[in-house]
């Protein structure tokens, strides 16, 4: 929990300095088994954080288009046993909680998904500075997945934004690193 915790506070608090991109192309982690359409290519980031339950990697993703979107995809590896006794609904209320504090936001919507299967929950909140951030989580096995994307409302962001989280994808995990 703490892990997916620290994972959102790092997200958000992330400064992005890539160019505007206008063109949009598949991304893909075979190493974190999942693709996505992006408008431009992201910075990878590897967290590492001691959690109660020891140390804990986190694989980040971001992307920024200068002052309109900004693009995040993480995802956390657990060990079986703390996967099997993680309770779903409960890691997603803590995220969704930790985002709209660590925003001061307030929601705007949420609704459980599916994904392949795999139960998911989405929301979106506004921020006190007008940006409206949309995201996704799911629990896939031993890994939680955080997508989101968060824009400033213009004509062009609902667009994007859907774009972004509809094209999410799993792919086979590539387990061969240790």
């Amino acid at each position: 929990m703490k892990l997916v915790m620290a994972v959102i506070i790092l997200a958000a608090a992330c400064v992005f300095t890539n160019a505007q991109q206008t063109a949009w192309t598949a991304f893909s982690s075979d190493e974190g088994g999942f693709s996505v359409l992006m408008p431009g290519v992201p910075s990878p980031n590897k967290l590492t954080v001691n959690t109660a339950s020891g140390v804990k990697e986190a694989d980040m993703f971001t992307l920024n288009e200068g002052d309109l979107n900004e693009y995040i995809i993480a995802y956390s590896k657990y060990s079986k046993t703390d996967s099997k006794s993680r309770s779903t609904d409960k890691l997603f209320n803590a995220v969704r909680d930790g985002l709209l504090s660590f925003q001061q936001g307030k929601l705007l919507s949420e609704a459980a998904i599916n994904l392949d299967g795999y139960i998911g929950r989405e929301i979106a909140f506004q921020s006190p500075d007008g940006f409206i951030t949309r995201a996704r989580f799911y629990v896939v096995g031993n890994r939680f997945y955080q997508i989101s994307a968060r824009a400033k409302t213009n004509e062009r962001a609902p667009e994007a934004m859907k774009r972004f989280l509809d094209s999410f994808r799993l792919l086979p995990i590539n387990n061969t690193k240790p």
